[in-house]
């Protein structure tokens, strides 16, 4: 996540690209739970996930990865 306006982060890891997204929204409704229970409320956000088709220092080429979390 580029934004850090937030008191948490996100992350996710997969062997794949769909995996690591499955992940990454996983540890999204993860946080939201904790926060629950913590009394504290986490914001509804929507995602843009990119991946880069070529390599980390050309960024100019990065693809939106269209995902549907269900």
């Amino acid at each position: 996540m580029d934004c850090y306006d937030f008191d948490f982060g996100l992350a996710g890891f997969g062997n794949t690209s769909n995996e690591a997204i499955a992940d990454f929204y996983e540890a999204y409704e993860q946080e939201k739970r904790m926060s629950l229970k913590e009394g504290k409320e986490t914001p509804e956000l929507v995602f843009d996930i990119f991946y880069d088709l070529v390599g980390a220092e050309q960024v100019k080429n990065q693809t939106k990865v269209e995902y549907e979390y269900a």
